[in-house]
């Protein structure tokens, strides 16, 4: 079976038997419609069991080149997992390629804390509530 055919199979089942929501299968959709075209452009596999880790390597590659966050790079790894692991079960391919592909660790800021002015503005504007115990309750001790 061809890719195309594999990936409307996996959404169906998606919506069928997981009940996913509308918009998380439009996304699924999004992301496998994207690896597939990346797939027949550079690869051509004749389906799922053609296709190799460094074919899957390149596809992260390619999206690093093409600009998209960590984020959205694990996104589509996900989808495709489970695409995967949906071809597992169903007995397309005998042999887990994604194992092998990792995410990209989404980068983590620091919170920002409040400078002396908005604190004591923030307290302020506790000690304005209506009824006393909430204002003694949203009123943190220096």
């Amino acid at each position: 079976m061809d890719m195309e055919t594999l990936a409307r199979e996996f959404l169906l089942h998606l919506e069928a038997e997981r009940d996913y929501s509308p918009l998380t299968i439009g996304s699924y959709r999004s992301d496998l419609c994207q690896f597939i075209a990346y797939l027949a452009t550079g690869y051509q596999p004749a389906g799922p069991r053609k296709i190799t880790t460094s074919m899957l390597r390149a596809w992260v590659v390619d999206m690093k080149r093409r600009g998209l966050g960590a984020r959205s790079i694990a996104r589509h790894i996900c989808t495709v997992r489970s695409f995967w692991r949906y071809l597992l079960d169903v007995e397309v391919v005998d042999h887990d390629l994604m194992r092998r592909i990792g995410s990209p660790k989404a980068p983590r800021s620091l919170p920002t804390n409040l400078n002396a002015k908005e604190l004591r503005r923030l307290l302020q504007a506790a000690q304005k509530q209506r009824l006393a115990l909430c204002a003694f309750r949203d009123h943190a001790e220096r």
